[in-house]
């Protein structure tokens, strides 16, 4: 999983704090568009967290909590679980990682997970990457062996090993378990900017600025070496759902379109009128949504290469768009300080979501894709229900602009990554609820 921006270190606070000095403030607004008595039941749902945001403005804990606890049980989600816990300082202290103990020059560059969402590592410029447990903390280990700069990493499906790719051109292989090396792999003639891992097995797939993309099994690699689909300057997006597809920038501004087990190139094709900053497949992997610094986002039909929808109403250009889990909806950035949600099937605009104060630089769908997450230059956060486009939660924990936002694979942490020294974890279940899962016996 790759999220690619800089840091001079990485902050993970395991605590939720609500939005004022100390904590983000949690508040919603608008209305459901359902039945009467779902709407009356839903703005009590609001109300009872306005109510605790200003509760806790007070500093009244006991009210805040009292608020919280009389919300409507059926409406209660993410953001809901988030504000109890955050309210309960005495199970977890926050913890914070970071580089600060390194002289050397360490912007992050990647950020990745492992699959059961309780490790986190990050790769950066100083050449030696970190693999932190996000549940207590501590700093597990460090990846030494690296001779330049870390752009790459990426824990494998299993979870038992991590790759890493950087400014030396080796690809390396560690144990997940022990940071060990395990392996160096050669191949690249020059830098290596992403590592992406097939949905199944121990295939990845790696882009490098010797103008190669190479799809790895074990210690042999396939090189996507097609010339109609390949530009001077490769951008790689995600991989399809399933794997078996990569979209790339092509020649000329065109996408790509590449056969991971085969690494031929299936289709190129004319995308929008300048270079792509994001590109997202559907569920099924039959569209690919496009955008960049027009006004226009455009959904592709990956077989044809037809223009299946454009999505209007965008104002200023995107960083980052992508569909939901379910592929029913797309979500897209602006520099309009307003993010966007349009309906797949009709191309409608569903959604212009209004509440930051300057530019939105990233969304996530959460695993469920009940909620949107968006960071904003604004230096905040905002959680968005999906269906009713209404903003839920407000989290303010940065002095820098946010950047890249994601959720783990499990949904219960949304990760927050600014332009400066911190990523900031928010965690929708407390650290004692998840000691006492980790400790139950097995039936």
């Amino acid at each position: 999983m790759n999220h690619k921006r800089t840091g001079i270190a990485i902050l993970i606070t395991t605590m939720l704090r609500l939005f004022n000095a100390s904590m983000p403030k949690v508040f919603a607004q608008q209305q459901n568009k359902k039945s009467p008595a779902s709407n009356a039941e839903y703005q009590s749902y609001l109300a009872h967290l306005a109510a605790a945001n200003a509760s806790l403005r007070l500093n009244e804990t006991a009210e805040t909590k009292r608020w919280l606890a009389a919300a409507p049980v059926q409406y209660r989600n993410w953001e809901w679980r988030v504000g109890v816990w955050s309210l309960d300082k005495k199970d977890e202290p926050p913890a914070v990682f970071h580089f600060d103990d390194v002289p050397a020059y360490s912007a992050i560059d990647d950020i990745s997970f492992s699959p059961d969402s309780k490790r986190i590592a990050a790769a950066t410029k100083n050449g030696t990457p970190r693999v932190w447990d996000l549940e207590t903390g501590k700093l597990l280990f460090e990846l030494r062996g690296h001779q330049q700069p870390v752009f790459a990493i990426a824990f494998t499906n299993d979870g038992k090993s991590i790759y890493t790719g950087g400014g030396d051109a080796v690809l390396m292989r560690w144990d997940a378990a022990t940071g060990k090396l395990v392996k160096k792999i050669y191949g690249h003639e020059n830098k290596i900017n992403s590592i992406s891992f097939h949905p199944q097995g121990h295939k990845f797939v790696t882009a490098s600025t010797d103008q190669s993309i190479r799809l790895w099994e074990k210690k042999y690699a396939t090189e996507f070496s097609d010339p109609a689909g390949r530009s001077k300057e490769i951008y790689a997006f995600p991989l399809s759902r399933d794997g078996s597809q990569l979209a790339t920038s092509g020649p000329e501004a065109t996408i790509s379109i590449w056969n991971t087990n085969t690494g031929a190139l299936v289709n190129n094709f004319k995308g929008l009128k300048d270079l792509i900053n994001a590109a997202d497949f559907n569920s099924d992997g039959s569209l690919l949504v496009a955008c960049n610094w027009d006004t226009l986002v455009k959904i592709f039909d990956v077989k044809t290469g037809e223009v299946h929808r454009e999505l209007r109403g965008l104002e200023g250009g995107s960083s980052g768009c992508a569909f939901s889990p379910d592929g029913k909806f797309v979500a897209s950035a602006s520099r309009k300080k307003l993010a966007y949600v349009w309906n797949v099937e009709t191309g409608a605009l569903l959604h212009e979501l209004k509440g930051h104060a300057q530019r939105v630089w990233t969304t996530a769908f959460s695993p469920d894709g009940s909620r949107l997450a968006t960071g904003s230059a604004d230096l905040t956060v905002r959680v968005w229900d999906v269906e009713r486009g209404v903003s839920i939660a407000t989290f303010a924990d940065y002095t820098n602009p946010l950047y890249n936002l994601v959720f783990t694979p499990d949904g219960s942490r949304l990760i927050a990554n600014s332009s400066g020294t911190e990523i900031v974890v928010y965690d929708a279940v407390p650290y004692a609820e998840r000691a006492q899962q980790k400790n139950a016996p097995e039936n």
